[in-house]
């Protein structure tokens, strides 16, 4: 029993060193070159308080985990890679539309006015960014905010998180 504890426990340790050691180099990719970043890597969105900020859909944090990559940790890209489109969510059911579903119909509203789930693919790993627009500072904070779901569903956009 011990035996096969160990593996699972392993893997996934590895699997978070790779994840953090593409994410490093993701954002330190990302603070060399933001600077000279072209308006078409990212759209302007107006927050709720009235502030203006660069929304960078889809970049890519490691390699895809098709194929050859399936089971292994998680390796950095080499260069910057956005999509500029919400990226597809990991592989999952359609019990997270269920519950907002459900959440609708508890406040009085229909169930149509829940989206449906969007497109899935074992190719999920990808990171959506904020920041401020024209800021005058290089040096701004990073917060890394990791969505819930238990594995089972979820995503970093959906209409909650917006």
């Amino acid at each position: 029993m011990v035996a096969r504890l160990i593996f699972p426990v392993r893997f996934i340790s590895r699997l978070w060193s790779g994840f953090f050691r593409g994410l490093v180099i993701l954002l330190s990719f990302w603070f060399v070159s933001v600077h000279a970043a072209d308006n078409d890597l990212y759209r302007t969105v107006i927050t709720k308080n009235g502030s203006e900020v660069a929304e960078y859909r889809g970049i890519r944090f490691a390699e895809s985990p098709e194929k050859h990559r399936r089971w292994k940790p998680p390796r950095g890209v080499g260069a910057l890679q956005v999509l500029n489109e919400w990226p597809p969510i990991c592989i999952q059911d359609e019990g997270n539309r269920q519950w907002y579903q459900a959440v609708a119909l508890g406040v009085g509203a229909a169930k149509s006015v829940i989206p449906a789930t969007p497109e899935s693919s074992e190719d999920c790993l990808f990171l959506n960014l904020w920041r401020p627009l024209n800021s005058e500072s290089e040096n701004l904070p990073v917060m890394v905010w990791i969505h819930g779901g238990g594995n089972v569903g979820g995503w970093s956009f959906e209409p909650n998180y917006r």
